[in-house]
């Protein structure tokens, strides 16, 4: 495997001149796939390593680099590149052949001036999705994944996305190895999500990818309820042997406030996937608006194969209340006066809620939507 790296970069490893292999040697195919540009940035006060597939434009990246990085980046690159793949669905043995092919790390200069800008033009894209950083983990997989969906320009050829020239390279790999796998390998679950409100049957149900994090689990479910994502929202996680946990949207001293931390463990969601938690456990909480306090319960109701990294819409029931209606109370309330034409306040309420119900014709829209559920996630800025 070949590591063309800036300056900054190897200064930052100490690779000695006379220690680098020729620049040129890897930028065509097949060698081209096995090759990655690297450089260093500053992210705020802490340094972030990336890494861009000379062929696919796939980035990885390691996130707060410290000198101890540098020193064991041989040892980090497969295990960065392990961890961001198997997060997009890819076989463990598939990526196993890759980095078996690709060999042992050797160093080099960046190619070209060509190669060079692709990367800061991935390094650009990255910064428009900064706010799926985890401060508290190094190999930034999420990050990869919103990146990898970005398009590329490839010189004279056609555009290109990054996550789909990979897929395609490695099942390239798979029939010039004789691997009778396919390059994916995902868990679907399936998840039923009710919201508790007594009287009421109201639910949703849904498969996701058991590798996606309990931040695209809140926009699946911000999208099949319609809800207008405004509110403060969190998971918790009854355990048998451990305190619960509590899943929160970022580590941020307003959040953490909230908790107490002596009767809870404490993680965010923005890189903790799915499959680390309902391995353990068959059911979870989701609550949404801390005022009107809507309950969800999320059920594991099974696991299947799939072919697509996909996230879907399967059936449910029941509308949902209107955001701000005042909680259980303020819903039953709301429903009288809806259900009276001649109350005072009908024509009112009426207006109101046309604003804040779950739209009518939403449940035509939410298949088209959660196509997006990766990428269009609005982040809530306390």
């Amino acid at each position: 495997m070949l590591i063309q790296g800036t300056k900054k970069f190897l200064d930052a490893i100490g690779v000695k001149p006379s220690e680098l292999a020729a620049p040129d040697t890897h930028l065509e195919l097949p060698n081209s796939f096995m090759a990655w540009h690297a450089n260093v940035i500053p992210i705020g006060r802490r340094k972030m390593i990336v890494l861009v597939n000379n062929e696919s434009r796939y980035p990885i990246i390691i996130y707060g680099a410290v000198k101890k990085d540098y020193t064991n980046i041989k040892k980090l690159i497969p295990e960065a590149i392990r961890d961001a793949w198997r997060v997009e669905g890819i076989h463990e043995d598939v990526i196993d052949a890759y980095i078996k092919k690709a060999g042992d790390i050797t160093f080099a200069k960046t190619a070209n001036r060509s190669m060079t800008a692709r990367m800061t033009r991935i390094i650009e894209d990255m910064h428009a999705v900064t706010h799926y950083i985890d401060q508290n983990t190094k190999f930034q997989r999420y990050l990869s994944m919103m990146t990898g969906r970005f398009m590329q320009l490839a010189g004279s050829k056609e555009g290109l996305y990054p996550i789909e020239r990979t897929l395609e390279c490695l099942q390239e790999i798979n029939e010039e190895e004789g691997l009778s796998l396919d390059v994916l390998d995902i868990d679907l679950y399936q998840l039923k999500i009710a919201i508790n409100i007594e009287g009421h049957d109201i639910w949703r149900r849904v498969k996701i990818p058991s590798t996606f994090s309990f931040r695209q689990l809140h926009h699946l479910i911000q999208n099949v309820y319609d809800w207008h994502n405004s509110h403060i929202h969190e998971f918790t996680v009854r355990r048998q042997e451990e305190k619960p946990l509590k899943i929160i949207m970022e580590d941020s001293s307003a959040l953490l406030d909230m908790i107490n931390t002596e009767e809870y463990d404490v993680q965010v969601e923005i890189s903790l996937a799915l499959e680390d938690i309902f391995q353990e456990t068959e059911e979870i909480c989701y609550v949404y608006d801390f005022g009107d306090n809507w309950e969800h319960t999320v059920i594991l109701e099974k696991v299947e194969k799939a072919d697509k990294l996909v996230a879907s819409y399967v059936d449910g029931a029941g509308e949902r209340p209107p955001e701000d209606i005042g909680g259980a109370p303020g819903f039953e309330q709301y429903l009288q006066i809806m259900a009276n034409k001649n109350h005072p306040d009908h024509e009112h309420m009426n207006l109101w809620a046309k604003y804040q119900r779950e739209d009518p014709h939403h449940l035509k829209q939410i298949r088209s939507r959660l196509k997006g559920v990766l990428s269009n996630y609005v982040h809530f800025q306390m």
